[in-house]
């Protein structure tokens, strides 16, 4: 049986892959600013330009966005909470 601990690693290692960030950027609060990029191990959703994505698992956000809007990105949610960030950014 695979134990919670283990599996939730697996999820974060995947996640920082995916954002392009650590997987203890995930347990952080508030935003975590991120460029878009293909790594290696990434899973295979389509890659559209320009990029903008959000992820919380619960504490602060990942923000990944494609470097040509990530400084837009980045002023709009300065002194933002995460929940305020949906309102900015809708999904």
């Amino acid at each position: 049986m695979i134990s919670k601990k283990y599996m939730m690693d697996c999820v974060y290692n995947q996640l920082a892959i995916d954002y392009n960030c650590s997987p203890v950027d995930f347990l952080k609060d508030g935003f975590i600013f991120t460029e878009a990029k293909k790594n290696e191990g990434r899973r295979p959703f389509p890659w559209v330009t320009p990029r903008l994505e959000m992820v919380t698992m619960g504490n602060g956000v990942v923000v990944n966005a494609s470097c040509d809007i990530l400084p837009y990105v980045r002023k709009q949610l300065e002194g933002k909470t995460r929940y305020e960030a949906l309102i900015i950014f809708p999904i």
